[in-house]
Protein backbone atom coordinates (compact mmCIF):
# COMPACT_ATOMS: atom_id res chain seq x y z
CA UNK A 1 0.00 0.00 0.00
CA UNK A 2 1.00 3.58 -0.54
CA UNK A 3 2.47 5.03 2.66
CA UNK A 4 0.95 8.46 2.13
CA UNK A 5 -2.42 7.04 1.17
CA UNK A 6 -4.40 8.95 3.80
CA UNK A 7 -2.75 12.25 2.89
CA UNK A 8 -3.45 11.70 -0.81
CA UNK A 9 -7.06 10.75 -0.08
CA UNK A 10 -7.51 13.77 2.18
CA UNK A 11 -6.11 16.10 -0.49
CA UNK A 12 -8.36 14.62 -3.17
CA UNK A 13 -11.39 15.07 -0.94
CA UNK A 14 -10.48 18.68 -0.15
CA UNK A 15 -10.13 19.47 -3.86
CA UNK A 16 -13.43 17.75 -4.67
CA UNK A 17 -15.19 19.55 -1.80
CA UNK A 18 -13.84 22.89 -3.04
CA UNK A 19 -15.54 22.20 -6.39
CA UNK A 20 -18.84 21.58 -4.64
CA UNK A 21 -18.77 17.85 -5.43
CA UNK A 22 -19.39 15.16 -2.88
CA UNK A 23 -16.08 13.75 -4.07
CA UNK A 24 -15.24 10.46 -5.74
CA UNK A 25 -14.88 7.30 -3.76
CA UNK A 26 -11.21 7.96 -3.08
CA UNK A 27 -10.46 4.59 -1.50
CA UNK A 28 -11.90 2.77 -4.50
CA UNK A 29 -9.88 4.93 -6.89
CA UNK A 30 -6.69 4.31 -4.92
CA UNK A 31 -7.34 0.56 -4.81
CA UNK A 32 -7.93 0.54 -8.56
CA UNK A 33 -4.72 2.52 -9.17
CA UNK A 34 -2.71 0.20 -6.92
CA UNK A 35 -4.08 -2.88 -8.71
CA UNK A 36 -3.20 -1.40 -12.11
CA UNK A 37 0.31 -0.59 -10.85
CA UNK A 38 0.75 -4.16 -9.56
CA UNK A 39 -0.33 -5.54 -12.95
CA UNK A 40 2.08 -3.20 -14.74
CA UNK A 41 4.97 -4.31 -12.55
CA UNK A 42 4.12 -7.98 -13.09
CA UNK A 43 3.99 -7.42 -16.84
CA UNK A 44 7.35 -5.63 -16.79
CA UNK A 45 8.92 -8.43 -14.75
CA UNK A 46 7.59 -10.99 -17.22
CA UNK A 47 8.98 -9.02 -20.16
CA UNK A 48 12.38 -8.55 -18.50
CA UNK A 49 12.71 -12.31 -17.96
CA UNK A 50 13.04 -12.76 -21.72
CA UNK A 51 15.74 -10.12 -22.19
CA UNK A 52 18.98 -11.56 -23.48
CA UNK A 53 21.83 -10.94 -21.05
CA UNK A 54 24.65 -12.82 -22.73
CA UNK A 55 23.84 -16.03 -20.88
CA UNK A 56 21.50 -18.75 -22.10
CA UNK A 57 18.24 -18.51 -20.18
CA UNK A 58 15.47 -21.10 -20.65
CA UNK A 59 12.87 -18.43 -19.82
CA UNK A 60 13.24 -16.96 -23.32
CA UNK A 61 11.26 -19.96 -24.59
CA UNK A 62 8.30 -19.34 -22.26
CA UNK A 63 6.33 -17.60 -25.00
CA UNK A 64 7.12 -20.19 -27.70
CA UNK A 65 4.17 -22.32 -28.80
CA UNK A 66 4.39 -25.29 -31.17
CA UNK A 67 1.67 -26.99 -33.18
CA UNK A 68 0.89 -30.25 -31.38
CA UNK A 69 -1.86 -32.27 -33.07
CA UNK A 70 -3.42 -29.08 -34.40
CA UNK A 71 -3.38 -27.15 -31.12
CA UNK A 72 -0.87 -24.45 -30.13
CA UNK A 73 0.93 -25.80 -27.08
CA UNK A 74 3.67 -24.18 -24.95
CA UNK A 75 6.99 -25.86 -25.66
CA UNK A 76 7.65 -26.16 -21.91
CA UNK A 77 4.76 -28.62 -21.58
CA UNK A 78 6.12 -30.84 -24.36
CA UNK A 79 9.85 -30.90 -23.67
CA UNK A 80 12.37 -30.42 -20.94
CA UNK A 81 14.41 -27.24 -21.30
CA UNK A 82 17.79 -26.77 -19.60
CA UNK A 83 20.78 -24.46 -19.88
CA UNK A 84 23.82 -26.57 -19.03
CA UNK A 85 26.27 -23.83 -19.97
CA UNK A 86 26.21 -20.10 -20.56
CA UNK A 87 26.02 -20.55 -24.33
CA UNK A 88 23.53 -23.34 -24.94
CA UNK A 89 19.94 -24.30 -24.30
CA UNK A 90 18.92 -27.92 -24.63
CA UNK A 91 15.31 -28.78 -25.56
Amino acid sequence: PISSRNAVARNMYVFAAADGDEGPDVDAKLEEAEERMRKSIASLQNSLMTVSTGRANPAILDRVNVDYYGAPTPIRSLAGITAPSAQEIIV
